[in-house]
């Protein structure tokens, strides 16, 4: 069976592309404005598509290759058999420019019999024979010798052949066809005995010198007459093609496999870049959800504003701070809608700065909703594109209005402050460590306090000549660095004329960062005429406890709880027992067994129920007998009229109520006298004067009046 190959079939008919698929990420969010990560590609079924495409490509490629050299293999034999077959006519029209050649006549080279010419056949002088070998015939034999030498085979052939060894085969005659229909030349490759030859063939116009043999059959100058048809085998070129094509299909391999092991490498690095980048698309998803979060929660108002002051986006805190809604305050200017009128000028000027490219810090005031002041500390930036291109400007203000109030009324309150410390009749001071020490700081009354003219002049003394004795400026200066606070110590001081006065100082130790002790820091207060009050009290005090404890009575002081506060020493003698520091219960100490209430007789419940003086009696049972005591209770009240104690005075008249007793019996007595001796009046006017003058010793009241009898008795008269 002949396999036929078209030489047109060789010509490449296109060229392929391969195509890569791009994952595209389209622009925005969600309603959230957060920025969603791209999910990794799963690149295992790229990389195989891609494989794919690569092995389908070099496959292509491939067989591109091999199609363009099988058909440079089929040219170059193609231009083999023109070669031959130029040959071929070259040595034809030599023959036919002779008008053919004569040659020996041997077994192999018979007369033509086909060849009606004059003298066809001579012999020679010598006797040889000689035969007439024309174009056609001398082709013939060229082209059979050519067979056995290079097996390139040829054929003269016509559709009117007149020889029929030169009729043409069935390929050889639809080629001869194709030239009557003006073809210039056919090939093609064809199997000849079982192999592969190109076989070509081209038309032979007739020549003048090809009438001699053919005018006979009515053939004119350049009718097509016939062909030759060349035979080349392709098996050499097939060889040595081979050879090609296998270095060929090795670089190709070597290729796909370079190929794929790119590919390979290159998913790997994809997919590295591709997870850095999912990563980072994560981290940044994250890093914008972390802004908005602090855009939204942050404490400080964050604004966005556009080059001519319109508000592009503002968080919750500016909304909060300015009383308007979020979707109200987006698309207001900020200048002719929030900044104070007064502001808006030097704002306008920061607006300009930043669309220059600089970062401003400022102070602005806004106005709210509710027509409220709002003071801000701003810090402002401008935002670009990367063209350099004016975005907008992104201004972080801070609330200042509460600090700003603030501020005002510490203002306010040091005013008062230095104020009060200028005016304070109390002296108030900073000074320096140690036995010399060197004064710092102090108040205009610390300077009147010790004589001098000015604060000035009294920043210059040394502390320690304020001092009667400078050894107790060290003591001090060491109690307060030790102690680190000392209260109303009093000492002993001296004014620059030398006077001493008395001052309670209290002083603290002022610390720095480290921890050391820098200053003292303290206020003195004049106590000169107190010490000289305390020192008169306390005279009159000792003098007035001189009286009590000398007194004959009992003196005690009890609380409004019934409490003894105080015993003088007449009550001390009376009741040993009593622990005044205790603060014992009277009721329950002046009396044996011991009260568990107030006495029904007694004075102090009376004085500390209506403010009054109250007097009674009372019998006590003591280990030495029957005591009976004058109790007067007079109540101590404060400035505000208060009851704070009661002072209760006792008198023992144990004694005056047994002299009543034996009085009473007197009495009895001289009534008795008086019945049985009437006329005995001056015995009655002396008795009577004994039992006054016992009344007067009892303190009572003289029971007689005897004035006229003394009158009498001075005159010299009897009674």
């Amino acid at each position: 069976m002949e396999r036929r190959i078209k030489a047109g079939s060789c010509e490449p008919k296109g060229s392929a592309s391969l195509a890569v698929p791009v994952r595209t990420v389209k622009p925005g969010g969600d309603a959230s404005g957060s920025r969603q990560p791209l999910r990794p590609l799963r690149l295992a079924r790229y990389a195989w598509l891609v494989a794919a495409c690569w092995t389908a490509l070099v496959a292509v490629l491939l067989a591109l290759h091999v199609r363009e050299q099988r058909c440079e293999v089929i040219e170059a034999a193609r231009i083999m058999a023109r070669e031959n077959f130029d040959k071929d006519v070259l040595y034809r029209r030599w023959n036919a420019q002779y008008g053919g050649v004569y040659v020996p006549v041997d077994e192999n080279t018979p007369p033509n019999e086909y060849l009606d010419v004059p003298e066809r056949d001579i012999t020679t002088l010598s006797g040889r024979k000689l035969t007439l070998i024309n174009p056609a015939y001398m082709t013939r034999q060229v082209h059979e010798i050519g067979r056995e030498a290079v097996r390139t085979r040829g054929h003269i052939t016509s559709l009117k052949p007149i020889r029929p060894g030169n009729a043409p085969d069935p390929w050889e005659r639809e080629a001869l066809e194709s030239f009557e229909r003006g073809h210039p030349e056919v090939s093609a490759v064809e199997a000849v005995d079982g192999q592969p030859y190109m076989r070509l063939m081209r038309p032979l116009a007739t020549e003048a010198g090809c009438l001699n043999c053919h005018a006979s059959q009515g053939y004119k100058l350049g009718d097509v007459r016939g062909g030759i048809s060349v035979a080349v085998p392709m098996a050499p070129f097939y060889a040595a093609s081979g050879k090609t094509l296998a270095i060929t299909v090795g670089g190709y391999a070597l290729l796909w496999l370079a190929g794929l092991v790119g590919i390979a490498v290159g998913a790997r690095s994809l997919a590295r870049r591709i997870r850095r980048h999912y990563h980072a698309e994560i981290a940044l998803a994250e890093s914008e959800q972390n802004y908005r979060e602090l855009f939204e929660s942050a404490s400080d108002v964050i604004l966005a504003v556009g080059a001519d002051g319109t508000i592009l986006d503002i968080n919750h805190r500016g909304a909060e701070v300015t009383g308007y809604p979020r979707h109200e305050l987006i698309g207001m200017n900020v200048l002719s809608d929030l900044v104070h009128p007064d502001d808006r000028a030097a704002i306008g000027r920061t607006l300009d700065r930043l669309q220059a490219g600089e970062e401003h810090m400022y102070e602005v005031r806004w106005r709210s909703r509710d027509g409220k002041i709002l003071h801000f500390e701003g810090n402002s930036s401008s935002r670009r594109a990367e063209d350099g291109t004016f975005l907008s400007s992104r201004c972080i203000l801070r609330d200042v209005t509460e600090r700003r109030r603030i501020d005002a009324e510490l203002r306010l309150s040091e005013k008062r402050y230095r104020s009060l410390i200028h005016d304070l009749p109390i002296g108030l001071y900073r000074n320096t460590p140690g036995p010399v020490g060197k004064f710092i700081m102090a108040n205009p009354a610390i300077a009147k306090m010790f004589g001098y003219d000015c604060v000035e002049e009294f920043l210059q003394a040394r502390t320690c000549d304020l001092y009667v004795d400078p050894a107790k400026r060290q003591a001090f200066s060491d109690k307060l660095l030790a102690a680190g606070k000392v209260v109303a110590e009093e000492l002993e001081l001296r004014k620059a004329d030398g006077t001493v006065i008395w001052g309670a100082v209290t002083a603290n130790a002022a610390r720095d960062a480290a921890g050391q002790i820098t200053y003292f820091d303290g206020l003195v207060e004049d106590i000169t005429e107190r010490k000289a009050a305390e020192e008169a009290l306390k005279f009159s005090e000792d003098r007035l406890r001189a009286i009590l404890d000398n007194v004959g009575v009992g003196v005690s002081v009890v609380s409004p709880e019934m409490q003894i506060l105080s015993l003088n020493r007449q009550m001390q003698q009376w009741f040993p027992a009593i622990d005044v520091s205790a603060k014992p219960i009277c009721y329950a100490s002046f009396n044996d067994p011991p009260r568990d209430e107030p006495c029904s007789y007694c004075p102090v419940v009376e004085a500390l129920a209506d403010g009054k003086v109250h007097t009674s009696e009372a019998v006590t049972h003591t280990a030495e007998g029957v005591r009976h005591y004058r109790i007067i209770a007079s109540p101590i009240t404060d400035a505000d009229g208060r009851i704070v104690a009661v002072v209760e005075m006792v008198d023992d008249v144990t004694e005056a109520h047994s002299s009543q007793e034996q009085l009473k019996e007197m009495l009895a007595d001289l009534e008795k006298f008086n019945r049985l001796a009437t006329g005995r009046e001056l015995r009655m006017v002396e008795l009577k004067r004994e039992v006054n003058e016992m009344a007067r010793k009892a303190g009572a009241a003289p029971p007689y009046e005897l004035a006229f009898a003394e009158e009498h008795a001075e005159g010299g008269q009897g009674v």
